[in-house]
């Protein structure tokens, strides 16, 4: 008996809440009179991705260089396992910033080596992570040669490699992806998951969205240096789901839906070939207007699909900027 009420207890004991890795806290940061980064928090939990979307000039880039100290926050705070950051945290983590900043006449594998020391490895070690890291993004036929003879998409890759090979418990990448080829986002992607699934709490930025709702295991959308959105891809088709519907409606008139108060329409779907959309989305303004919508669509005689709208990551964060 007392072993039933043993293994009952331990199906049932309180799971103890998890402290996020990296916590961002009302962070700002300012230019002079320049707001860069105005009250942003977010958080990032062991063994996550969190992507970071935004416009150019929108926080991202002045976000992640706070998190290493690069720039100096007007307000906020920033830790890592609930302790302020500081140099010892930033040694340990890995950073690929938006500018590249490797050494042009250096040897890849050198290169590599020389960064792992700098990240406190010993020589035998730093040594055989570099091979491995090299092997791992599939640039072994680079590895003797200087950086500068490669391409930008494989120069990519190492800068990539450098920030990995000493299994950073956080990496924060600015725009990882930017300038490869398919096989590169491949190599990269692949490289990502196996990071998150060794436990690395991973922060990365892109404007290549359907990567981002890929790889991501929640999104932060900055606009104009606040926090626009923040969740999972689910949570973010949630926000105002009950309001957005799509209407399938082929061979109906243009402006069927004319007349319906408290309906506005959204971009439409992509048109097919004679040009006419045979999707069309709207924001519902007020509840209860979904039915007067649906009694315009059924009165063309052609309505075929009346339905909540499930957006892409891409289509939320186009509603968001418009």
């Amino acid at each position: 008996m007392w072993a039933r009420v043993s293994r009952w207890c331990a199906r049932h004991r309180p799971v103890p809440p998890v402290s996020p890795a990296l916590s961002i806290d009302h962070l700002d940061v300012r230019f002079g009179e320049v707001a860069a980064v105005s009250d942003v928090s977010l958080r990032l939990d062991e063994g996550t991705v969190l992507g970071f979307v935004g416009p150019n000039g929108a926080g991202k880039t002045t976000t992640m260089r706070a998190v290493f100290g690069l720039v100096e926050p007007a307000g906020g705070s920033l830790s890592w396992a609930d302790a302020p950051i500081g140099p010892a945290q930033r040694r340990t983590f890995g950073y690929m910033p938006e500018e590249r900043g490797l050494y042009a006449k250096m040897r890849v594998h050198d290169q590599l080596r020389y960064f792992g020391r700098l990240h406190g490895m010993r020589s035998a070690d730093a040594a055989r992570a570099a091979t491995a890291t090299i092997e791992r993004l599939d640039i072994e036929q680079y590895a003797d040669r200087p950086l500068s003879t490669l391409s930008l998409g494989n120069q990519q890759r190492v800068q990539l490699g450098v920030s990995l090979m000493h299994r950073p418990p956080l990496l924060v990448l600015d725009e990882p992806f930017s300038g490869l080829d398919p096989m590169g986002v491949e190599v990269m992607a692949g490289a990502l998951a196996e990071e998150r699934d060794r436990g690395a709490s991973i922060l990365f930025s892109s404007h290549q969205l359907e990567l981002v709702e890929r790889l991501s295991d929640r999104v932060a959308i900055l606009l104009r240096g606040s926090l626009a959105a923040e969740g999972t891809l689910e949570q973010l088709r949630a926000r105002d789901a009950e309001r957005r519907f799509v209407v399938e409606a082929p061979g109906a008139p243009d402006d069927w839906w004319h007349g319906v108060e408290h309906v506005r329409p959204l971009q439409d779907a992509p048109a097919p070939a004679d040009g006419r959309p045979v999707a069309r989305r709207f924001l519902v303004e007020r509840p209860g207007a979904e039915r007067a919508l649906l009694q315009a669509a059924e009165r063309t005689g052609h309505l075929v699909a009346f339905a909540p709208d499930r957006p892409s990551l891409a289509r939320i964060f186009r509603d968001l900027v418009a």
